[in-house]
């Protein structure tokens, strides 16, 4: 070891006669070197130290505390062990020491650790056999060399550590050069696309898209990336399958420093988990939230919601807005004859004609039991509209998509024969109409007038559509 080599002539060995360097020199290097350095004799009596050591001392040792010159090493570890280092480590130092002593080896190399506080200090002892005599010393030697590793180590664990995350981790992990060309991939990648690191190992991630997110998309992400430093959201891409899969990615751009000591992208690592069937059942839940199961028309809920947001599109924009309440006339006889489930078939038929006769714009919805409620907007009027009296189906005006023409077009359609298995039902519909602004502000305001409208039609012999006369209160 170095050591060896410039400690000789402190102890009268005589240097090489062609560097001829003086034993001054050698006893400052040795008081100089930053490690802590002891040389210890033939019954490990602490016969020389460094400067360093002799600070540790100073400051209490944190591997055994009172090494000093003079002592016995290993008479003061064995009396001091059990508080500062474990009984292993102390066993092992002691057996290095002796069995260098004892020349079976000429040098050793161990690591311990102090246990005698709340952190770990690790320590490196590298011990080496001397040849020397001195005044001081006589016989064989043998040189101490502390090194404090703690930092290393803790950085060793952490590779470790993160090693093992690569290895073992559930998430696939993908690695990018700074051109975005994959350099590595993880076995959960692997796992998780089908793909081996063959298959990907110099291509762009790109090559595995599902085309589901527009380049605008992808161009918004990598600024983001750059100008941040990372990114996360949901991506859809493609298994080796062929099969597409919802993943939540988080990408994170790995720095390093140019020429001019500038920060400039080294790496980008992308962790990345399959969130398809989160997504589904999400999905799922959605739906149950906000569909009606019977006709999958949106239910109360969903069109309460989006009769708000065409509320504020119509105030925004200062557009019309008209909500239709349609009741099923005579569909109680239906189902008391007939029986519950072609009553359900019924109401499945009556959602069918329904969407037929709107726009794909507007909200068909179903309330519960025969009442639907339809959405419309961006509609124009008839001159004889919104006058409050009945309108009968057979008296047909129809222009363009007015609200009357959708209006009489159900009427017409719900008049017509329902065929329930091997019987036929008649039934038709009263219909009342709200319009925005004219007969309220709000939500509640316009089903409120749309639904005592449609009494109002029901009570003018059914089988109408009526317009609140007057707004349920005053417009603002």
């Amino acid at each position: 070891m170095a050591e060896t080599t410039f400690l000789a002539a402190e102890f009268g060995a005589n240097p090489s006669t062609d560097n001829e360097v003086s034993p001054q020199l050698w006893h400052a290097c040795f008081d100089a070197f930053p490690l802590q350095l002891c040389i210890l004799d033939e019954t490990s009596t602490i016969c020389a130290v460094n400067r360093a050591w002799q600070l540790a001392c100073q400051q209490g040792m944190q591997y055994a505390p009172n090494l000093v010159l003079g002592c016995n090493f290993l008479a003061q570890l064995a009396a001091t062990h059990t508080d500062v280092i474990s009984s292993t480590n102390a066993e092992q130092l002691r057996q290095e020491i002796r069995a260098i002593q004892h020349g079976e080896r000429d040098h050793a190399e161990l690591d311990i650790t102090n246990i005698s506080s709340a952190k770990v200090h690790w320590f490196r002892f590298r011990l080496s056999k001397l040849q020397v005599a001195t005044n001081t010393c006589s016989g064989d030697k043998l040189l101490v060399c502390v090194d404090e590793i703690t930092d290393r180590k803790l950085e060793q664990e952490a590779q470790q550590a993160a090693a093992l995350v690569y290895q073992y981790s559930d998430q696939a992990i993908m690695v990018t050069d700074n051109q975005a060309r994959i350099i590595a991939v993880n076995p959960g990648y692997t796992h998780l696309t089908g793909y081996q690191a063959a298959d990907v190992l110099g291509k762009n991630p790109s090559a595995f898209s599902s085309d589901r997110q527009s380049k605008d998309f992808y161009r918004l992400m990598w600024h983001t990336l750059n100008t941040t430093g990372s990114w996360q959201g949901e991506i859809w891409n493609r298994k080796k399958d062929g099969s597409e899969f919802a993943e939540w990615i988080t990408i994170n751009a790995i720095y390093t420093q140019d020429a001019d000591g500038q920060p400039e992208v080294e790496r980008y690592v992308a962790l990345f988990s399959d969130i398809t069937e989160q997504k589904r059942a999400s999905e799922s839940n959605w739906r149950q939230a906000n569909f009606d199961p019977l006709t999958a028309l949106p239910n109360r809920r969903l069109m309460l919601d989006r009769l708000e947001t065409e509320l504020r599109k119509a105030q925004r924009h200062q557009r019309l807005i008209a909500v239709l309440f349609i009741d099923l006339d005579h569909f109680k006889e239906v189902n008391d004859q007939l029986g519950h489930a072609m009553g359900d078939v019924l109401l499945i038929e009556t959602a069918r004609r329904l969407l037929e006769n709107v726009r794909e714009s507007d909200t068909v919805a179903r309330l519960g039991g025969d009442e639907f409620i339809i959405i419309l907007g961006d509609f124009h009027l008839d001159n004889n509209a919104a006058t409050g009296m009945p309108q009968n189906g057979r008296e047909e005006s129809a222009i363009g998509n007015s609200v009357e023409h959708i209006a009489q077009n159900i009427l017409r359609a719900l008049r017509a024969p329902f065929q329930l298995g091997t019987q036929t039902a008649h039934v038709s519909c009263s219909i009342g109409i709200a319009l925005f602004p004219d007969n309220g502000q709000t939500t509640e305001q316009l089903l409120e007038s749309a639904d005592q409208a449609m009494y109002e039609a029901k009570h003018a012999g059914k089988n109408c559509y009526c317009f609140r006369s007057k707004p349920s209160v005053p417009a603002t």
